[in-house]
């Protein structure tokens, strides 16, 4: 069940086995997995446009929040890798 605080983000990707938001971004990022008891631990990796990995973290408490302030404004692409399989990606960008 996803917690109530998420259900009220109007952007972001919500669907799923995990929760990012919010999206665009711009300081940070918003990682919930929506049933942890499915994924203990996950590997949020980003990639920029040309397909280098530019982060990677793990992720192993409902929700975590990343420090993306560092990473130039653009388009990456995500993957969420569970239980050594992708669960979830998709695309973000950062302003």
């Amino acid at each position: 069940c996803e917690p109530t605080s998420i259900r009220s983000f109007k952007t972001g990707i919500k669907n799923g086995a995990v929760s990012i938001y919010p999206n665009p971004f711009t300081t940070s990022l918003n990682v919930v997995i929506n049933d942890l008891s499915e994924n203990s631990l996950c590997v949020l990796r980003l990639y920029n446009i040309l397909g280098k990995e530019v982060m990677s973290s793990t992720v192993t408490r409902q929700m975590t929040t990343l420090e993306t302030g560092k990473l130039p404004s653009g388009i990456y692409f995500y993957k969420i890798i569970g239980n050594n399989k992708t669960i979830q990606s998709g695309k973000l960008i950062s302003r």
